[in-house]
């Protein structure tokens, strides 16, 4: 507070809430001190250190890593992380460097218009096209082939497979799926053969899919 001389001293924040704790605004108010914050989501093009600081400490650190694995033949290790990074932080925070982000938002020498609108336009909305990440396995593809070549108007009622034209068949009784729990010994001739001609049917072949599938 000596350098202030009692004049009037700015201190600009993120506006998070939980920066502005009693104790600070407390010692704000005693020590004519103004506290500053910034609007949400704007930090991006108003507070100094992300617009030009952090960018030349990331470009000094970049060097004091390569400086120190060049001259160790090592990587950096918790033991050598204070070091260097000490080292990268005295040459990115330099008097220039600061002086630089408050002029570049607008801050000293104050040019409101630094900022322009295009950036603090709202977020454009975007788009993504989903695809599988992967090829699929050939069970997968011969799945996915057979409902492309065979569409269900509802379930248990399949239509004609056909490449182009589908229809609704003339009937529309209802797919009954026969229940595992029952012995294929018990049933009559009638319905044995009812049911071998249900299961080699590529048709009810398709509806047993369908069914295991929905299962």
């Amino acid at each position: 507070m000596e350098k202030a001389a009692g004049r009037t001293r700015a201190l600009f924040m993120d506006g998070h809430s939980s920066h502005f704790t009693p104790e600070l605004l407390r010692y704000a108010l005693d020590n004519n001190i103004e506290i500053l914050a910034y609007p949400p989501h704007c930090t991006h093009a108003l507070q100094g250190l992300d617009v030009v600081c952090f960018g030349r400490m990331k470009q000094t650190w970049h060097d004091e890593v390569s400086a120190f694995e060049t001259a160790t033949h090592r990587g950096v290790n918790k033991g050598d992380f204070g070091g260097v990074f000490g080292r990268a932080f005295i040459k990115a925070f330099i008097p220039e460097t600061i002086r630089e982000a408050f002029k570049a938002t607008g801050i000293v020498p104050f040019n409101p218009n630094i900022i322009t609108q295009d950036q603090m336009k709202p977020s454009e909305l975007t788009s993504t096209k989903g695809c599988f990440p992967m090829p699929q396995p050939s069970p997968v593809k011969h799945i996915t082939m057979a409902f492309r070549n065979h569409t269900f108007f509802q379930f248990g009622v399949p239509t004609t497979p056909t490449q182009s034209t589908f229809t609704r068949p003339k009937s529309t009784t209802p797919f009954s799926p026969v229940n595992p729990n029952l012995d294929p010994a018990l049933f009559t001739p009638s319905k044995r053969a009812a049911l071998s001609d249900f299961v080699n049917s590529p048709s009810k072949r398709m509806r047993i899919l369908a069914s295991n599938l929905a299962g």
